[in-house]
């Protein structure tokens, strides 16, 4: 999550610069990358411990 929050902060100061676009959307890419782990983590979570444990 702090990586997340960093990524987020990073593109905030990087509008705020005026940063060349390709430089801010690598980094929005980078944040996605990072949503999207934190999203399947969460997945797999909710599912070893909801739905098999319930199912």
């Amino acid at each position: 999550m702090n990586r997340i929050e960093g990524h987020i902060k990073g593109i905030k100061n990087m509008m705020t610069r005026k940063t060349y676009c390709d430089d801010i959307l690598h980094q929005i890419s980078a944040a996605q990358t990072a949503l999207d782990f934190v999203s399947h983590v969460l997945l797999e979570s909710y599912i070893n411990t909801c739905v098999i444990v319930n199912g």
